[in-house]
């Protein structure tokens, strides 16, 4: 038995069948039309299996890089962001730009996701300034 990585979080096991069939640890196993391995096993080999590829690459927690996003305000109301560009954040946690032109970067014009807000202003727009308007709009 072989295993590659092609990229980061992508594992390959390549194996003969003689790697498992001899050996007693499967009872069957089907190539696909597509080229596609289905392997029969046993509860028992399909966690010794497990168990030997976790040892070669334990488990990580989570694929996706820390984002470090900065803390998102609480309070409905106008915000402006470094560049004064106006955002208003209404009582539903949902946001919006005031530009009439300008959209998140899912294309949305209101957003309740907190990391579409950071990815499409940029670190540069850090931190939101809350702005007293006299009265929450």
């Amino acid at each position: 038995m072989n295993i590659t990585s092609t990229q980061p979080d992508v594992h390959i096991v390549i194996f003969s069948p003689t790697d498992l069939c001899d050996k007693g640890v499967v009872s069957k196993i089907c190539v696909t039309c597509n080229n596609g391995v289905i392997v029969h096993l046993t509860k028992e080999a399909l966690f010794t299996l497990r168990d030997k590829i976790n040892k070669l690459y334990p488990p990580v927690e989570s694929y996706e890089p820390e984002l470090g996003l900065p803390e998102e305000p609480k309070e409905p109301g106008y915000y402006a962001t470094q560049q004064n560009l106006l955002l208003i954040k209404d009582s539903e946690t949902d946001w919006h730009m005031t530009v009439w032109h300008m959209h998140w970067k899912d294309g949305s014009s209101y957003t309740n996701d907190w990391g579409i807000v950071c990815e499409t202003l940029g670190d540069e727009a850090f931190p939101l300034t809350k702005l007293n308007t006299g009265k929450e709009h």
